[in-house]
């Protein structure tokens, strides 16, 4: 009778254990959840998350502006969407921002069209006016003229490239960069105020068209001569033409 009173007490003993399995496999296991990045899937798949952490996953993240929109988008209709400023994304308190590396989002395909038909991607034109801004920002109204048209006709002559993204970016026959600022577009620490200037003096010079019949430029005095003709010096920068162009 004893033994049979012992499988008696047996029967609830494994009913409690098999419900405490059950109850540990709905809590987070560590073995199967740790990880970052594609490891998330098996975070969630593996039942580790609580309701929270599983709703926030789910949860769609656009950036506004993006190009392009996306076929579930409605205006008119609550979305569990986050939009967030494509320029500068801000903390509730609005007093956060990400601070500008010095590269353009190669990702942006926006087609920016200026005089006679000319036509640049967005990303070019960043990259034009971070140029621009280490070769002639904090100088005279004339010469940031001079040197935005310098850098458009050079593109438009061919001489590096269709686009202005090749000719901002190119090397010379010497094995030299014909822009020798444009390394230094990955590593400055631009004034915001002023990169914001610059796009914006860039960007309505594009669209104006050029003033000045000029390509080249450097400090201390002209191009040679044998294949440039000099046109005009303003705050000690020496603006060149090609021959016959």
């Amino acid at each position: 009778m004893k033994h049979w009173r012992l499988v008696y007490l047996a029967i609830p003993l494994m009913i409690l254990v098999f419900l405490g399995i059950m109850c540990v496999n709905e809590q987070k296991s560590n073995d199967l959840c740790d990880g970052i990045g594609r490891n998330s899937e098996v975070y969630m798949a593996s039942g580790c998350a609580d309701e929270a952490e599983t709703a926030e996953y789910r949860l769609v993240y656009h950036t506004e502006g993006e190009s392009p929109v996306p076929l579930w988008w409605d205006p008119d209709e609550d979305m569990a969407v986050e939009w967030e400023d494509s320029n500068a994304r801000q903390s509730d308190s609005n007093t956060q921002r990400v601070i500008d590396v010095g590269c353009p989002d190669y990702n942006v395909e926006t087609t920016i069209y200026g005089w006679n038909g000319h036509s640049m991607e967005s990303w070019e034109m960043d990259l034009f006016s971070r140029v621009f801004y280490l070769e002639f920002w904090g100088t005279s109204d004339l010469c940031c003229r001079a040197g935005a048209d310098a850098m458009l006709r050079l593109w438009l002559s061919g001489e590096y490239g269709s686009t202005m993204g090749a000719s901002l970016s190119a090397v010379n026959y010497f094995g030299d960069w014909v822009y020798s600022t444009y390394p230094e577009v990955w590593t400055t620490n631009y004034d915001p105020d002023g990169l914001a200037w610059c796009r914006e003096f860039v960007e309505e010079r594009f669209q104006t068209g050029t003033e000045f019949w000029v390509m080249y430029f450097q400090l201390g005095g002209y191009h040679d001569t044998k294949w440039s003709v000099p046109v005009m010096e303003v705050d000690g920068v020496y603006f060149s033409a090609e021959k016959g162009w």
